[in-house]
C-alpha cells in the first residue's frame, strides 16, 4: 500500500505526546498463593515451586480495588512442564466473584519460562479472583500483573471522531478513505525490549484491513496488516517489534470502513529478577558498580541524530561549552568508595579536540581532567582522576571544545564495597583454615557452579608447585553464597605429573575449566596440552564435583603450530540436556581470536570409522562452527574470546571477552550475545548486541579484563571475571577474581 511522505506529514499537527509505560507491577510467588502442592526447586525464583498430580488449581489470588486500582492489565506466569509435554495453564478471572475471562497458555517447555496469558479490565468491582484449573504435571514459581497503558482514539486522532455507546470513551475514530485512524507517540521512551501492539476496532460494514506501522528513531521496523471483519469491538494484535530505539511513533495507514476506539502498546515480558540477562541486553539492567546516562538525557548541547551513537542520538556544539551536566541520585553514589568517570565520544571531523571533564562536591573540585578526542568513531575515554564520594550532592559536568559527539558517560566504581553482595572481590582460602590463601596466585578463569541453596562450587587454575610454568586445575566450596572458597587440598585434575590421556598421550598442564552439573554428575571441559599435544580442549567428569575427575579425551584438538583449541565452555541444551561445545581458536599466523562451536555428540563421532577417543576419531577442524566475527572496525573485530553461556526463558546469552587485538594487547572489554532455542545448533545464529561492551578495561595494552562467566545463584545473576581493578599500577599487577550483580533497574 502506498504511504506519501505527504501523508505523515499531514498528520504531524495532530501528535499528542502520550505517557511512557507505567512501572507498577503486582507480583506473588505461587507457594504464598498455592493452591497446589509447595515443592523445592532451585530453577524457582525463591527455591520453591506449586505442583499437582492432577487437574485442579495451582494458585488462588485474591486483591481488592484498595490494592489494585480499575484498568486494564497484562498477567503473566512462569512455569514449566515437568516432562517437556504440553499442558494448559488457564486462569480464570473474576470480578465480585462472577467469571469475565478465562486466559490460557500452553506450557511445553522443561525449563522455565514466562508465558503471558493475556489481558483483562477491572474497571468496576470491588475485588479481583484470579484462579485457575489446570493440567497436571506443571510446576507454577511465580504471577505477576501489570497495568497496559493505553491511548483513546479520541486522544490520538488521524481520521474523524464520531460518538460510539460501544467506545471505552464513547467517541471512536472513522475514515471516509484510505488514510491514518490513530497516530501514537512516545514522547518518553519505554524500555527496550520485545512488544506487541493491540488496537481495538470494529468493522462498519464488509471486512477492512487496519495496516500497523512501527517507526523507530525515524526508521520503519514493522509493518502488519489486520482483517477486521467483526462488527463488536474486539482487541486484536496488530504489531509485534523489538524496541531498542530513544523514540517511538505507532501510526496506521488503514483502508476506511472502521471504528477504532484504542491503541495499546504491551511488553512480550515482564520486568523481573527471573530475566535479568534479558533486561541487560536491552539495557533495562546494568551491573553494580557501573551507572550510565546517555549524553542527551543530561544534555548541555545540542541533541541530534547520529546512527553511529548507542540509540542513535547524540549531543554536539558548535562553540566551547557544555555538552553534559549530571547530578547522580544518592542512590547511584556510595560515600567512601572511589569512582572515575568515562565518556564515549569522537571526533566530528576526524582531528583532535579536548573534552574537559569537572567533578564536584558542592564546591569542592575533586577532579578536573582534559582528553584528547580524535577519530571518527566512537570510543570510550577515561575522561577523570579516580575521586572519592563525599556523601554531598555531585555535579559531572564538562567544559569543552566544539567539535564532538557526544553519546554517552558512565560513573563506575573503582574500590569495592565489601558489605555490598552486589560488587565483590572474590576470596579463596586453604582448606580449614580462612586465614590462609588456597591457591598461590591469581584463579584466571573461574567457573561457578551451584549445588543447592547452601552450597556453590567453583573450579579454577594454579600453578603447579615444583614448576611454576605449568598449571593444574582446583575446586573451591562456598557456604556464603559464592563469595568466599575454600579451595581442597586435593587438585580436581592434578598435572604435578604428566599423564597419559586417550587419544591425546601425555598431558602436563590442565587450566581454564568450564563445568556443568547434569542429572548423573558433573562434566568438565578445560584447555590443557603436553610435550607432544598442542593446546586442545579435553572432556572429563566425576560423580560428585569435587574428587574422581577422570579425563576421557580431547574433543577438539589443534594440530598446527598456529591455532589452539583453547579456553571451552560447555552449553546444555534447557530442556533436552544435550551438551554443546564452545572454543576459542587464537590464530597467531592471521592474527585472529575467533569463537565455534559444536555438539559433543558430534565432536565425539563425525568420524564414523573410529570409536572416541582413539585419535582417528578427535575432531582437528578447528574452523569448524566459527560464530560471526565483530565487523571491521568494532570493538572487538580481532578478538571473539573466552566467556560462557546462561539459558533464560528460551534465550542462550553468551557474555564473552573481546578486543580490537587477536592477543594480550590492544582495548579489551567484555559484550554479549544471544542465540534463540530454536537455532542453538546453528553457529551462525548467535547475535551480538548492539549495547556492547558494557564494561571495558580501564587500562590498554595487555588483557586486563576477562574470562567472564554468568551465574544464577539463589535466583540472582552475576558475573564472574578477571581484573586487576583496585589500585592497579604496572609494577604489581594482581588480576584478582571479582563478581558483579546484574541489577533490574534503568541505569
Amino acid at each position: 500500500m502506498k504511504h506519501s511522505n505527504c501523508i505523515w506529514l499531514m498528520v504531524l499537527t495532530l501528535l499528542m505526546p502520550l505517557q511512557s509505560l507505567a512501572a507498577s507491577q503486582w507480583a506473588k510467588e505461587a507457594e504464598v498463593v498455592a493452591g497446589g502442592q509447595v515443592v523445592a526447586d532451585e530453577d524457582a525464583s525463591n527455591a520453591q515451586a506449586v505442583t499437582r498430580a492432577d487437574a485442579g488449581i495451582y494458585t488462588w489470588w485474591t486483591l481488592n480495588a484498595a490494592e489494585l486500582s480499575h484498568g486494564r492489565y497484562a498477567i503473566y506466569v512462569r512455569a514449566r512442564s515437568l516432562d517437556g509435554q504440553a499442558r494448559s495453564f488457564s486462569e480464570s478471572v473474576k470480578i465480585d466473584g462472577q467469571l469475565v475471562d478465562t486466559l490460557s497458555a500452553t506450557v511445553d517447555h522443561r525449563a522455565y519460562r514466562w508465558y503471558r496469558l493475556g489481558f483483562f479490565d477491572f474497571a468496576t468491582g470491588q475485588t479481583l479472583l484470579l484462579a485457575d484449573w489446570s493440567s497436571p504435571s506443571l510446576q507454577v514459581d511465580k504471577l505477576i500483573i501489570e497495568p497496559i497503558v493505553s491511548a483513546a482514539g479520541a486522544d490520538i486522532a488521524g481520521g474523524n471522531l464520531v460518538a460510539d455507546s460501544g467506545a471505552s470513551t464513547g467517541q471512536a475514530i472513522v475514515r471516509q478513505t484510505a488514510g491514518p485512524y490513530t497516530w501514537y507517540v512516545h514522547s518518553v521512551s519505554p524500555p527496550h525490549g520485545n512488544y506487541s501492539v493491540y488496537v481495538r476496532a470494529r468493522a462498519l460494514g464488509a471486512a477492512t484491513t487496519f495496516t500497523q506501522h512501527v517507526v523507530v528513531n525515524g526508521k520503519t521496523v514493522a509493518v502488519k496488516a489486520t482483517e477486521i471483519g467483526d462488527s463488536n469491538y474486539r482487541w486484536v494484535r496488530a504489531a509485534d517489534f523489538e524496541y531498542t530505539g530513544s523514540n517511538l511513533r505507532l501510526s496506521d495507514y488503514s483502508s476506511p470502513g472502521l471504528a477504532v476506539d484504542r491503541v495499546a502498546l504491551v511488553q512480550s515480558k515482564p520486568k523481573d529478577e527471573t530475566l535479568s540477562l534479558y533486561h541487560l541486553w536491552y539495557g533495562n539492567a546494568h551491573l553494580a558498580g557501573i551507572r550510565t546516562q546517555q549524553a542527551e538525557a543530561v544534555a548541555g548541547g545540542s541533541v541530534f541524530d547520529d546512527e553511529l551513537a548507542d540509540d542513535a542520538r547524540a549531543v554536539s556544539r558548535d562553540s566551547v561549552g557544555i555538552y553534559t551536566w549530571w547530578t547522580p541520585t544518592s542512590s547511584e553514589l556510595i560515600a567512601g568508595q572511589r569512582y572515575t568517570v568515562d565518556v564515549r565520544a569522537r571526533s566530528l571531523d576526524g582531528a583532535a579536540h579536548s573534552f574537559g571533564m569537572i567533578v564536584k562536591s558542592g564546591a569542592t573540585v575533586l577532579s578536573n581532567k582534559s582528553t584528547s578526542v580524535a577519530g571518527s568513531a566512537y570510543k570510550w575515554y577515561s575522561s577523570t582522576d579516580s575521586f572519592v564520594a563525599d556523601g554531598s550532592p555531585m555535579t559531572l559536568s564538562d567544559w569543552s571544545d566544539p567539535g564532538l559527539a557526544i553519546d554517552s558517560i558512565r560513573l563506575v566504581r573503582t574500590s569495592v564495597d565489601t558489605q555490598s553482595d552486589d560488587y565483590r572481590r572474590i576470596g579463596f582460602f586453604a582448606q580449614g583454615n580462612p586465614s590462609v590463601p588456597g591457591i598461590s596466585e591469581t584463579a584466571g578463569r573461574v567457573s561457578i557452579v551451584p549445588v543447592n541453596a547452601q552450597t556453590t562450587y567453583a573450579y579454577f587454575r594454579d600453578r603447579v608447585s615444583n614448576d611454576p610454568n605449568r598449571l593444574k586445575l582446583m575446586v573451591g566450596t562456598s557456604t556464603d553464597g559464592g563469595l568466599n572458597f575454600e579451595v581442597r587440598t586435593q587438585p580436581a585434575i592434578d598435572s604435578t605429573v604428566a599423564f597419559n590421556v586417550p587419544g591425546a598421550g601425555l598431558i602436563d598442564q590442565a587450566y581454564d575449566p568450564s563445568v556443568i552439573r547434569t542429572g548423573s554428575g558433573y562434566q568438565m571441559v578445560f584447555e590443557g596440552l603436553g610435550p607432544q599435544t598442542r593446546v586442545s580442549s579435553f572432556l572429563a567428569d566425576s560423580a560428585d564435583g569435587l574428587t574422581g575427575w577422570t579425563v576421557r579425551g580431547p574433543v577438539v584438538k589443534s594440530d598446527h603450530a598456529e591455532g589452539s583449541a583453547s579456553t571451552p565452555t560447555l552449553i546444555a541444551h534447557a530442556d533436552t540436556g544435550e551438551l554443546h561445545l564452545q572454543w576459542v581458536n587464537v590464530h597467531e599466523f592471521s592474527e585472529l581470536t575467533s569463537r565455534h562451536q559444536a555438539s559433543l555428540s558430534h565432536l565425539k563421532s563425525w568420524n564414523p570409522g573410529a570409536v572416541w577417543p582413539q585419535p582417528a576419531a578427535v575432531f582437528t577442524d578447528t574452523d569448524y562452527g566459527r560464530l560471526p566475527q565483530g565487523g571491521a572496525g568494532s570493538w572487538d573485530d580481532k578478538n571473539f574470546g573466552a566467556g560462557s553461556v546462561l539459558s533464560e526463558d528460551g534465550v542462550y546469552y553468551l557474555a564473552h571477552e573481546g578486543a580490537n587485538y587477536f592477543g594480550c594487547g590492544g582495548d579489551w572489554a567484555l559484550g554479549m550475545a544471544r542465540n534463540q532455542e530454536a537455532t542453538l545448533t546453528d553457529p551462525s545464529a548467535w547475535e551480538k548486541s548492539a549495547l556492547s561492551p558494557w564494561m571495558k578495561a580501564y587500562n590498554t595494552g595487555s588483557c586486563w579484563i576477562s574470562y567472564p562467566y554468568l551465574s544464577k545463584l539463589n535466583g540472582r545473576y552475576y558475573v564472574y571475571y578477571q581484573h586487576p581493578e583496585i589500585e592497579w599500577v604496572p609494577e604489581r599487577q594482581t588480576n584478582d577474581i571479582y563478581r558483579r550483580r546484574i541489577v533490574i533497574g534503568a541505569e
